[in-house]
Protein backbone atom coordinates (compact mmCIF):
# COMPACT_ATOMS: atom_id res chain seq x y z
CA UNK A 1 0.00 0.00 0.00
CA UNK A 2 2.83 2.32 0.80
CA UNK A 3 4.33 1.66 -2.56
CA UNK A 4 0.81 2.77 -4.35
CA UNK A 5 0.93 6.13 -2.31
CA UNK A 6 4.45 6.72 -3.31
CA UNK A 7 3.43 6.06 -7.34
CA UNK A 8 0.30 7.78 -6.87
CA UNK A 9 1.45 10.64 -5.33
CA UNK A 10 4.38 11.16 -7.88
CA UNK A 11 1.94 10.70 -10.89
CA UNK A 12 -0.43 13.43 -9.20
CA UNK A 13 2.87 15.52 -8.90
CA UNK A 14 2.94 15.00 -12.78
CA UNK A 15 -0.71 15.47 -13.60
CA UNK A 16 -0.52 18.81 -11.68
CA UNK A 17 0.28 20.67 -14.52
CA UNK A 18 -2.76 20.53 -16.15
CA UNK A 19 -4.48 22.55 -14.07
CA UNK A 20 -2.52 25.53 -15.76
CA UNK A 21 -4.36 24.20 -18.75
CA UNK A 22 -8.14 24.02 -17.29
CA UNK A 23 -7.75 27.87 -16.00
CA UNK A 24 -6.63 28.36 -19.65
CA UNK A 25 -9.45 26.77 -20.86
CA UNK A 26 -12.29 28.95 -18.23
CA UNK A 27 -10.65 32.31 -19.12
CA UNK A 28 -11.26 31.12 -23.22
CA UNK A 29 -14.68 30.44 -21.91
CA UNK A 30 -15.50 33.26 -19.98
CA UNK A 31 -14.06 35.35 -22.80
CA UNK A 32 -16.90 33.97 -25.17
CA UNK A 33 -19.61 34.94 -23.08
CA UNK A 34 -19.30 38.33 -25.06
CA UNK A 35 -20.24 36.90 -28.55
CA UNK A 36 -23.03 34.47 -27.36
CA UNK A 37 -26.70 35.04 -26.34
CA UNK A 38 -28.30 33.62 -23.48
CA UNK A 39 -29.27 30.38 -24.65
CA UNK A 40 -26.30 30.12 -26.32
CA UNK A 41 -24.15 30.47 -23.27
CA UNK A 42 -26.31 27.94 -21.63
CA UNK A 43 -26.00 25.01 -24.37
CA UNK A 44 -22.48 25.68 -25.36
CA UNK A 45 -20.91 25.59 -22.18
CA UNK A 46 -22.69 22.65 -20.56
CA UNK A 47 -21.85 20.31 -23.69
CA UNK A 48 -18.24 21.70 -23.86
CA UNK A 49 -17.82 21.28 -20.14
CA UNK A 50 -19.07 17.32 -20.39
CA UNK A 51 -16.85 16.74 -23.87
CA UNK A 52 -13.83 18.41 -22.40
CA UNK A 53 -14.24 15.96 -19.17
CA UNK A 54 -14.89 12.63 -20.99
CA UNK A 55 -11.68 13.59 -23.23
CA UNK A 56 -9.53 14.49 -20.32
CA UNK A 57 -8.72 11.73 -18.54
CA UNK A 58 -7.59 9.55 -21.87
CA UNK A 59 -5.94 12.10 -22.67
CA UNK A 60 -4.00 12.29 -19.55
CA UNK A 61 -2.90 9.10 -19.65
CA UNK A 62 -2.00 9.38 -23.43
CA UNK A 63 0.09 12.34 -22.15
CA UNK A 64 1.88 10.32 -19.33
CA UNK A 65 3.02 7.47 -21.38
CA UNK A 66 4.20 9.72 -23.93
CA UNK A 67 6.16 11.80 -21.18
CA UNK A 68 7.66 8.25 -20.21
CA UNK A 69 8.52 7.34 -23.55
CA UNK A 70 10.43 10.37 -24.22
CA UNK A 71 11.98 10.21 -21.04
CA UNK A 72 13.16 6.76 -21.58
CA UNK A 73 11.54 6.18 -18.19
CA UNK A 74 9.30 3.57 -19.55
CA UNK A 75 10.97 0.76 -19.47
CA UNK A 76 11.87 1.55 -15.53
CA UNK A 77 8.63 1.60 -14.58
CA UNK A 78 7.49 -1.46 -16.06
CA UNK A 79 10.25 -2.84 -14.23
CA UNK A 80 9.62 -1.48 -11.06
CA UNK A 81 9.08 -4.66 -8.25
CA UNK A 82 5.32 -3.88 -8.34
CA UNK A 83 2.38 -5.91 -9.79
CA UNK A 84 1.56 -4.57 -13.43
CA UNK A 85 -2.13 -3.40 -11.07
CA UNK A 86 -0.27 -1.24 -8.80
CA UNK A 87 1.34 0.45 -11.66
CA UNK A 88 -1.12 0.98 -13.74
CA UNK A 89 -4.00 1.82 -11.25
CA UNK A 90 -1.64 4.72 -9.37
CA UNK A 91 -1.47 5.88 -12.76
CA UNK A 92 -4.88 5.72 -13.44
CA UNK A 93 -6.44 6.98 -10.19
CA UNK A 94 -4.19 10.13 -10.24
CA UNK A 95 -5.87 10.77 -13.43
CA UNK A 96 -8.80 10.76 -11.99
CA UNK A 97 -7.94 12.76 -9.27
CA UNK A 98 -7.49 15.48 -11.22
CA UNK A 99 -10.09 14.85 -13.49
CA UNK A 100 -13.01 15.10 -10.55
CA UNK A 101 -10.32 18.28 -9.39
CA UNK A 102 -11.26 20.07 -12.66
CA UNK A 103 -15.05 18.37 -12.95
CA UNK A 104 -15.50 20.68 -9.35
CA UNK A 105 -14.14 23.71 -10.34
CA UNK A 106 -15.74 24.08 -14.11
CA UNK A 107 -18.96 22.53 -12.42
CA UNK A 108 -18.96 25.36 -9.76
CA UNK A 109 -17.97 27.66 -12.58
CA UNK A 110 -21.15 27.13 -14.12
CA UNK A 111 -23.15 26.62 -11.31
CA UNK A 112 -22.31 30.13 -10.64
CA UNK A 113 -22.26 31.54 -14.34
CA UNK A 114 -25.92 30.04 -14.58
CA UNK A 115 -27.21 31.33 -11.24
CA UNK A 116 -25.72 34.80 -10.94
CA UNK A 117 -24.70 36.36 -14.58
CA UNK A 118 -27.39 35.35 -16.45
CA UNK A 119 -30.52 36.99 -16.98
CA UNK A 120 -33.34 35.72 -14.90
CA UNK A 121 -35.79 37.23 -18.02
CA UNK A 122 -35.80 34.33 -20.31
CA UNK A 123 -38.05 31.35 -18.96
CA UNK A 124 -36.22 28.66 -21.40
CA UNK A 125 -33.26 29.98 -19.43
CA UNK A 126 -34.59 30.18 -15.69
CA UNK A 127 -35.69 25.86 -16.48
CA UNK A 128 -32.30 24.84 -17.32
CA UNK A 129 -30.46 26.83 -14.78
CA UNK A 130 -33.07 25.18 -12.07
CA UNK A 131 -32.37 21.42 -13.81
CA UNK A 132 -28.75 22.33 -13.83
CA UNK A 133 -28.41 22.95 -9.90
CA UNK A 134 -30.53 20.30 -9.14
CA UNK A 135 -29.10 17.31 -11.52
CA UNK A 136 -25.37 18.44 -10.30
CA UNK A 137 -24.29 15.68 -8.48
CA UNK A 138 -25.36 13.86 -11.00
CA UNK A 139 -24.00 15.38 -13.57
CA UNK A 140 -20.62 15.33 -11.93
CA UNK A 141 -21.08 11.60 -11.20
CA UNK A 142 -22.26 10.45 -15.10
CA UNK A 143 -19.63 12.78 -16.92
CA UNK A 144 -16.91 11.12 -14.35
CA UNK A 145 -17.82 7.26 -15.15
CA UNK A 146 -17.69 8.29 -19.15
CA UNK A 147 -14.55 9.31 -18.79
CA UNK A 148 -13.10 6.62 -16.37
CA UNK A 149 -14.13 4.27 -19.04
CA UNK A 150 -13.00 6.48 -21.97
CA UNK A 151 -9.49 6.02 -20.07
CA UNK A 152 -9.46 3.09 -19.33
CA UNK A 153 -10.44 1.86 -22.97
CA UNK A 154 -7.57 4.24 -23.92
CA UNK A 155 -4.69 2.77 -21.37
CA UNK A 156 -5.86 -0.72 -22.36
CA UNK A 157 -5.31 -0.20 -26.24
CA UNK A 158 -1.80 1.28 -25.60
CA UNK A 159 -0.61 -1.47 -23.39
CA UNK A 160 -2.29 -3.95 -25.98
CA UNK A 161 -0.10 -2.21 -28.82
CA UNK A 162 3.09 -2.35 -26.85
CA UNK A 163 2.84 -5.85 -25.53
CA UNK A 164 0.99 -7.93 -27.94
CA UNK A 165 2.84 -9.04 -31.79
CA UNK A 166 -0.34 -10.62 -33.19
CA UNK A 167 -3.56 -8.87 -34.36
CA UNK A 168 -2.22 -5.90 -32.44
CA UNK A 169 -4.18 -3.58 -34.64
CA UNK A 170 -7.62 -5.40 -34.51
CA UNK A 171 -7.09 -5.89 -30.85
CA UNK A 172 -6.49 -1.85 -30.24
CA UNK A 173 -9.40 -1.40 -32.81
CA UNK A 174 -11.60 -3.42 -30.71
CA UNK A 175 -11.11 -2.16 -27.36
CA UNK A 176 -11.71 1.29 -28.62
CA UNK A 177 -14.53 0.75 -31.11
CA UNK A 178 -16.41 -2.57 -30.60
CA UNK A 179 -18.84 -0.72 -27.64
CA UNK A 180 -19.25 2.33 -29.24
CA UNK A 181 -20.24 0.60 -32.38
CA UNK A 182 -22.74 -1.73 -30.62
CA UNK A 183 -23.96 1.22 -28.50
CA UNK A 184 -24.83 2.90 -31.81
CA UNK A 185 -26.04 -0.20 -33.75
CA UNK A 186 -28.45 -0.62 -31.07
CA UNK A 187 -29.70 2.88 -29.52
CA UNK A 188 -33.08 3.32 -31.03
CA UNK A 189 -34.15 -0.44 -30.59
CA UNK A 190 -36.45 -0.74 -27.70
CA UNK A 191 -34.68 -3.92 -26.13
CA UNK A 192 -31.34 -1.71 -26.02
CA UNK A 193 -33.77 1.08 -24.22
CA UNK A 194 -35.14 -1.01 -21.52
CA UNK A 195 -31.78 -2.31 -20.79
CA UNK A 196 -30.21 0.88 -20.22
CA UNK A 197 -32.92 2.86 -18.98
CA UNK A 198 -33.36 1.78 -15.37
CA UNK A 199 -32.16 3.48 -12.58
CA UNK A 200 -33.35 6.93 -14.67
CA UNK A 201 -31.50 9.58 -12.70
CA UNK A 202 -31.89 12.30 -14.85
CA UNK A 203 -34.61 12.69 -17.04
CA UNK A 204 -34.72 11.68 -20.66
CA UNK A 205 -37.05 14.38 -21.95
CA UNK A 206 -35.72 17.33 -19.69
CA UNK A 207 -38.52 19.87 -19.39
CA UNK A 208 -36.17 22.62 -20.76
CA UNK A 209 -34.23 21.30 -23.29
CA UNK A 210 -37.15 20.07 -25.78
CA UNK A 211 -38.87 23.18 -26.40
CA UNK A 212 -35.67 24.60 -27.62
CA UNK A 213 -35.89 22.28 -30.26
CA UNK A 214 -39.01 24.96 -31.86
CA UNK A 215 -37.17 27.51 -31.02
CA UNK A 216 -33.77 26.90 -31.89
CA UNK A 217 -33.88 25.05 -34.81
CA UNK A 218 -30.08 26.34 -36.23
CA UNK A 219 -28.61 24.86 -32.91
CA UNK A 220 -31.20 21.71 -33.01
CA UNK A 221 -28.29 19.03 -33.25
CA UNK A 222 -26.12 20.48 -30.36
CA UNK A 223 -29.46 19.62 -28.27
CA UNK A 224 -30.04 16.73 -29.42
CA UNK A 225 -26.18 15.70 -28.66
CA UNK A 226 -26.28 17.42 -25.08
CA UNK A 227 -30.14 16.00 -24.37
CA UNK A 228 -28.08 12.90 -24.85
CA UNK A 229 -25.06 13.65 -23.02
CA UNK A 230 -27.24 14.52 -19.99
CA UNK A 231 -29.07 11.41 -19.90
CA UNK A 232 -27.59 9.24 -17.12
CA UNK A 233 -29.37 5.97 -15.15
CA UNK A 234 -28.05 2.81 -13.64
CA UNK A 235 -28.90 0.84 -16.70
CA UNK A 236 -25.81 2.72 -18.10
CA UNK A 237 -23.58 3.79 -15.48
CA UNK A 238 -22.78 0.70 -13.64
CA UNK A 239 -22.25 -1.56 -16.51
CA UNK A 240 -20.03 0.88 -17.93
CA UNK A 241 -18.09 0.81 -14.68
CA UNK A 242 -17.88 -2.81 -14.57
CA UNK A 243 -16.41 -2.80 -18.24
CA UNK A 244 -14.04 0.45 -16.77
CA UNK A 245 -12.62 -1.97 -14.09
CA UNK A 246 -12.33 -5.04 -16.51
CA UNK A 247 -10.22 -3.33 -18.65
CA UNK A 248 -7.85 -1.77 -15.86
CA UNK A 249 -7.23 -5.41 -14.65
CA UNK A 250 -6.47 -7.14 -18.47
CA UNK A 251 -3.82 -4.01 -18.87
CA UNK A 252 -2.54 -4.87 -14.97
CA UNK A 253 -2.27 -8.50 -16.42
CA UNK A 254 -0.47 -7.20 -19.46
CA UNK A 255 2.29 -5.45 -18.11
CA UNK A 256 2.90 -8.56 -15.53
CA UNK A 257 3.55 -10.26 -18.64
CA UNK A 258 5.52 -7.62 -20.46
CA UNK A 259 7.70 -7.22 -17.26
CA UNK A 260 8.08 -11.11 -17.51
CA UNK A 261 9.01 -11.66 -21.06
Amino acid sequence: MTSWIALFTKEFRAARMWLYFNLLVIILGASSLFFLNETQVLLYSLLVMIIFHVIYLPAWMIYSMIVEWKHKTLTHWLNLPHSGLVLITSKFVAGIAMMILSLLVCNGSLALLYSYVLGADNDMVTQAVHWFISEFWVILLGTMIMSILSGSQVICAIIIGKSVTRFRLLLVAGFLLIPSLLQLLFHDTTGYTKLVSWGMLTSAMTEWIQPMLLNQQEMAHTINVLSELTVFSLGTMLPQLVYSILLIWISGKLVDRAVQI
